[in-house]
C-alpha cells in the first residue's frame, strides 16, 4: 500500500471529489442508454464515490453499488442521504463478488476499473461470477484502457498530474504518479501520491500502489466467452465513431 500519514483516509474522503475527476456526458448517457435498454435493477462495480451511480439513482433507475474501498463508500452513502437517495451498497472485491444469482438485467464496470484484478485467473473467475449475476438475457459492460492511451506511462519517477485549488484559503490537492509498463506481462504498476498542502507546508498525504492488467481486444472477448456469453459487441469509446486518444474500449456481453 505505501506510507501513510495518520489520518490519510479523511484526507481522501475530503478531496474525492477532486480525485481523478471523469464527467464525461457521453460516458453518462451511453450508461443511462444501457438502463434504459435493461428495463431492469442494475450493477455498478467499483462504483466509488458515487460519480455514477448517483446521477442514475437521481433520475429513477435501479442500480445497486459494489466497491473495495469502504471509505469512499461511505462518502457515496453521506451523499446520498444529502441528495435523499437510498442506495443498496455492498462492500466486496471485484475479483471475489457474492452476491445472489440471475439478480440484474444489467452488470457494468466502468473507467477500467476490472483492470484492478491484475491475476489472469481471478479475473476469469471474476467474469465467471458476473456471468451468474445476470438474469437470461441480461447483459455485462465491461469498459478497458490500452496502455497506450496512459499520459503518464513509464513516467521513471513522481509527475505531478492534477493540482487543484481548494476552497479552504492557501490549501491545494496535488496528486502525483509514477507508473512503470511491463509490456510483456501486459501489466502496469502505478504508485499514486494524495498530497494535501497549506501555502509551502504539506499537511497529509497518502500513497496507493496499483496493479493494472490491459488486453487485447481479441483476448477479452475471449475470456467473455469462456464464461458462456454468446453474444460480443464491441465499441471504441462510448459511440461506434473512431476512437479518440484517450478512448476506452467498451465490451457488451450478453447472457442467452
Amino acid at each position: 500500500m505505501g506510507k501513510e500519514k495518520k489520518g490519510a483516509l479523511g484526507l481522501i474522503s475530503k478531496i474525492c471529489n477532486y480525485w481523478r475527476p471523469h464527467n464525461d456526458e457521453v460516458e453518462f448517457n451511453f450508461y443511462r442508454m444501457m438502463l434504459r435498454e435493461a428495463n431492469g435493477k442494475a450493477l455498478e462495480l467499483a462504483c466509488g464515490g458515487g460519480r455514477l451511480i448517483l446521477r442514475l439513482l437521481h433520475e429513477g433507475f435501479q442500480v445497486d453499488g459494489v466497491d473495495s474501498c469502504s471509505f469512499l463508500l461511505d462518502v457515496l452513502t453521506r451523499k446520498a442521504q444529502n441528495a435523499g437517495l437510498t442506495p443498496v451498497l455492498h462492500h466486496q472485491r471485484l475479483e471475489s463478488i457474492d452476491l445472489p444469482e440471475s439478480s440484474y438485467k444489467l452488470v457494468y464496470i466502468p473507467l477500467g476499473s476490472f483492470q484492478l484484478v491484475s491475476d489472469r485467473e481471478l479475473a476469469e473467475l471474476a467474469i465467471h461470477k458476473y456471468y451468474k449475476l445476470l438474469e437470461p438475457g441480461g447483459r455485462l459492460v465491461v469498459a478497458l484502457f490500452l496502455p497506450w492511451t496512459h499520459d503518464h506511462l513509464d513516467t521513471g519517477g513522481w509527475q505531478i498530474i492534477r493540482d487543484v485549488k481548494l476552497s479552504i484559503k492557501n490549501q491545494r490537492y496535488v496528486e502525483r504518479e509514477a507508473t512503470v509498463h511491463d509490456p510483456v506481462e501486459q501489466l502496469i504498476l502505478a504508485k499514486t501520491r494524495f498530497e494535501l498542502w497549506d501555502g509551502n507546508d504539506l499537511l497529509n498525504f497518502q500513497e496507493r500502489e496499483m496493479h493494472l492488467r490491459w488486453y487485447s481486444k481479441g483476448e477479452f472477448i475471449a475470456l467473455l466467452k469462456a464464461a458462456g456469453f454468446t453474444s460480443v459487441k464491441t465499441l471504441r469509446s462510448y459511440t461506434e465513431g473512431p476512437p479518440y486518444l484517450d478512448s476506452f474500449m467498451l465490451f457488451i456481453a450478453q447472457k442467452n
